[in-house]
């Protein structure tokens, strides 16, 4: 064996011990974690999922949905912060009460800032018909309701709010499958 060929068998001999021993490092440290960890939001309290964050000027937003079973998801809340550490809530930003035409959930909102005003999109209602299932595999039992399922727009002078119904109906033809939609904005 020539010895640049040595040298490489050798180098290739030690990246395969180092990457044996990292394996058998991991495992050992997988051995003393317990079998079901406990899942946390890791920048504020609750479950919230579909979380949208936004810069506004010096201060990150987000705008996520709201922790709560399905059918209770009633209210959007924001949070704010200057660091990512320490957020503020700023509860119901916009709640179904503002909202007329949403008569279920309210879920996935995103904002957006033009011109100085502030614009939330969320989806709201099942848009499946009676005796289909939701994305989260639960029932729709309300019979008529997938008439409403859609997009709304509301708008502020500020992110905190308070957001009130733009256009005043969802946004999507109710002919259509909630994943196709077509979005109106007036100003």
């Amino acid at each position: 064996m020539r010895c640049s060929n040595m040298k490489t068998a050798i180098n290739g001999g030690k990246a395969a011990l180092i990457s044996l021993a990292a394996m058998f490092a991991f495992c050992a440290a997988a051995a003393v974690l317990p079998a079901s960890p406990v899942l946390a939001n890791p920048i504020f309290d609750g479950w919230y999922a579909d979380p949208q964050i936004r810069r506004y000027g010096d201060e990150y937003w987000v705008f996520p949905t709201t922790s709560a079973p399905f059918k209770k998801q009633t209210a959007f809340n924001a949070f704010s912060s200057k660091d990512m550490k320490t957020l503020t809530k700023h509860p119901r930003i916009l709640t179904t009460n503002e909202v007329t035409w949403a008569k279920g959930a309210m879920w996935a909102p995103d904002a957006h800032e033009v011109g100085g005003k502030y614009y939330l999109f969320f989806s709201a209602n099942d848009a499946y018909p009676a005796g289909g299932k939701r994305e989260d595999g639960e029932p729709q039992t309300e019979p008529g309701l997938e008439r409403y399922g859609g997009i709304g727009v509301a708008v502020a002078d500020r992110p905190e709010g308070p957001y009130r119904d733009l256009i005043k109906e969802n946004s999507a033809c109710p002919q259509m499958h909630s994943s196709r939609f077509v979005v109106s904005m007036t100003s």
